[in-house]
């Protein structure tokens, strides 16, 4: 748990480098997978807690916002909790988003329930932008998932996805969704929201993740740097560049790598 804790601080810290190219929002997104005795062991600490109800009710949203948590059980029987925080701001100072999602991660005692539960894997998502496209609020605020108004995510699961640049087709990628008979939610007016489902449309089709994801961003125009992960396949992010706007760097550990699209990202 305190390793985990000490990742997600340095993210923390990476993104609030990062808020002098960006500040009107920040989100996180966290995925964990148990083993299903962990997570049974689990709910059952949280229902003696009066903690179980919550979850659920922070699994039910329509959009994702902050404190948004997704539930996946796998093939294998593991568990995968995917966790959002987000903050949206159009007035403030430097600093104030991430000591918003600090307060926020380190209030939550569902996710102290989960660290404490001997985690399998996990991995971090985390961004800050100006948002170019759409208006300021915690629905059009970075990660985004693949969740639409007519039906669930493939084998239930969720694709988070964090974008920096813009997709200058989104109009028409957004067109041919709602032709098909897709709904996106009316509070969500950021292009980003059609990365994930038109990777989730390559998955639905018998795709692996991993080639739904490629096709996906060949379907893109503009200049972007785009940054994946998903319960679907716990461990993994996945990474996308196109165009000149925008870079990709990973930094290289022993025992973790970390991936930026600013090299301030990862001083930490």
């Amino acid at each position: 748990a305190l390793a985990i804790y000490k990742e997600i601080n340095a993210v923390l810290n990476s993104i609030d480098r990062l808020e002098v190219r960006g500040r009107d929002s920040a989100g996180l997104s966290l995925i964990l997978t148990l083993e299903g005795d962990a997570y049974r062991r689990l709910r059952s600490r949280l229902e003696h807690r009066g903690l179980y109800d919550g979850l659920l009710q922070r699994s039910r949203r329509d959009v994702l916002v902050d404190g948004g948590i997704c539930l996946l059980e796998g093939d294998d029987g593991r568990m995968s909790v995917t966790l959002t925080y987000k903050v949206a701001a159009e007035i403030g100072r430097l600093g104030d988003n991430i000591l918003f999602l600090r307060s926020r991660i380190r209030s939550d005692a569902v996710l102290q329930e989960l660290l404490g539960a001997g985690c399998l894997r996990h991995t971090l998502l985390s961004h800050t932008r100006w948002a170019s496209v759409g208006a300021i609020t915690e629905a059009n605020c970075h990660p985004v998932d693949n969740q639409a108004l007519d039906g669930a995510a493939p084998r239930g699961g969720r694709i988070h996805v964090c974008l920096n640049g813009d997709i200058d087709n989104y109009r028409e990628l957004k067109a041919a969704f709602e032709a098909g008979g897709g709904r996106i939610h009316t509070d969500i007016t950021t292009d980003t929201k059609i990365i994930p489902l038109q990777i989730e449309r390559y998955a639905a089709a018998g795709r692996p993740l991993s080639e739904a994801f490629r096709r996906a961003v060949n379907d893109f125009e503009g200049s972007h740097a785009i940054a994946m992960h998903s319960d679907l396949c716990p461990g993994k992010i996945f990474l996308a560049q196109r165009g000149s706007g925008q870079a990709i760097f990973v930094g290289l550990a022993r025992d973790h790598y970390m991936p930026a699209s600013e090299v301030y990202g990862f001083i930490e």
